[in-house]
């Protein structure tokens, strides 16, 4: 009914559209909500009206306006004059509520078009943007391909990656992460990550014959055969919308990682579980190995709009185990105290200096309309010196998503929509517009 009450008041004359600035739209003299304006222009269209009125209060942000404007294209309308604030039409819910203000003109300036462009910085900040140490997932359909991963939303709230230079050389991996939870600000995920590869086929492909590597000289003055080599990982990270643009993101990991070969316990601890100690002062040779750790993540970003943030971000491996077994072993391959022993396990674990395995960074990330890059500093332990650069530096292309098909769509309402500003600028009596 509304509709045919519309079409016969205006087919005749300019529709009038208003964004009051409380956000309320008025289609003519009736507040409306975006499904009403939308039908109502439409149905304007069919009664054969062409033009539209926007009038916009001084204090309505910029993307709102953008919004009212692609809404009037899609129902194959053109904007012929675009106020900043006109004396308003009497509010049905609040009589008497208009004010007398004063109508600018039938067209914008350029420097007002400027004003009105869609950029990056002027969006409001989005806290579901950084996917890599929050519990936040690519959105549907995006993809994110960075220096390191390739990340895929194969689901809504799933997201899948891999890194694309292990698997060329053979080290094939596989991470997912899932949000499980949303409950208002609060965020939780699992995330999950697995790798398998033959290290000796990888030394042998990276050497070539050609630099004499050897797949024995894996820990600095051992002999060493590493086969195989598994790892596999398991976390749960929240994270929490403090107030405005501030965030706060916590978790813990477990991984594990297994080797198998012919190994010394003794050394081994090093490499597989960085900053854990040695098992002992002989030498122990045992057919597998497996290393365990424990560690707590900690980040935090603050948002200032939808390009610019900062991030500090720490992890601290805690607690690890690395253990074996002599299964497989000859007896002469053995140590003498451990000849004739048969089967047994050997291993042991401890908790972690965080001042030998922490990593820190604090990060200030841009994100364009495609492209995310982050560039900051850091410092870690003696364990592993320069592990913050990994959480420091990126730079990936974006693309997908309901979020960034929604800002196309406003850029392109835009450049759609700034020639009908002008044409409104030319128009009689209205000022010039300088272009």
């Amino acid at each position: 009914m509304w509709n045919l009450v519309f079409v016969a008041a205006f087919a005749a004359e300019p529709v009038t559209v208003a964004i009051r600035a409380d956000g309320t739209l008025m289609l003519g003299e009736r507040p409306v909500d975006g499904a009403a304006l939308a039908s109502g222009l439409v149905a304007a269209k069919a009664a054969g009206a062409s033009d539209v009125v926007l009038m916009a209060d001084a204090s309505v942000d910029y993307g709102d306006v953008m919004a009212v404007i692609t809404v009037v294209h899609d129902a194959g309308l053109e904007v012929s004059q675009v106020v900043d604030t006109v004396e308003r039409p009497p509010d049905p819910l609040f009589p008497g509520a208009g004010a007398e203000v004063m109508q600018l003109g039938t067209g914008l300036t350029p420097e007002q078009l400027n004003d009105l462009e869609p950029r990056r910085f002027k969006f409001p900040q989005n806290p579901y943007g950084t996917t890599d140490f929050t519990a936040y997932t690519l959105e549907w359909g995006e993809a994110r391909v960075g220096l390191a991963s390739v990340s895929y939303g194969l689901l809504p709230r799933t997201q899948v990656a891999t890194i694309p230079l292990l698997d060329a050389v053979g080290a094939y991996n596989l991470q997912g992460k899932v949000n499980l939870m949303r409950f208002g600000p609060l965020d939780g995920a699992i995330d999950a990550q697995a790798y398998t590869f033959k290290v000796t086929d990888l030394m042998e492909r990276l050497d070539g014959g050609r630099w004499g590597i050897s797949p024995q000289t894996i820990a600095t003055g051992q002999e060493l055969l590493v086969a195989d080599m598994t790892y596999l990982g398991l976390g749960f990270t929240s994270s929490l919308q403090v107030v405005g643009g501030w965030s706060l993101h916590g978790g813990v990991g477990y991984s594990r990682a297994t080797a198998d070969g012919t190994l010394d316990l003794q050394a081994l601890p090093a490499i597989i579980v960085p900053g854990m100690d040695a098992t002992g002062d002989q030498p122990v040779i045992v057919g597998d190995v497996t290393g365990e750790i424990v560690e707590a993540r900690f980040a935090t970003d603050f948002r200032f709009n939808r390009r610019d943030s900062l991030i500090l971000q720490g992890v601290a491996p805690v607690y690890a185990r690395v253990r074996g077994t002599l299964t497989g072993i000859a007896e002469e391959d053995l140590p003498p105290e451990l000849q004739g022993t048969g089967d047994l396990m050997v291993g042991e674990g401890q908790w972690l200096p965080i001042d030998k395995t922490f990593r820190a960074s604090l990060s200030y990330q841009v994100s364009w309309k495609r492209v995310d890059a982050r560039l900051g500093i850091g410092m870690a332990g003696k364990s592993l010196p320069y592990s913050w650069v990994e959480q420091s530096f990126d730079l990936a292309y974006r693309f997908g998503g309901r979020t960034r098909h929604t800002e196309s769509k406003i850029e392109r309402g835009f450049r759609r929509n700034t020639r009908d500003l002008r044409k409104g600028g030319d128009a009689p009596g209205a000022a010039p517009t300088g272009s």
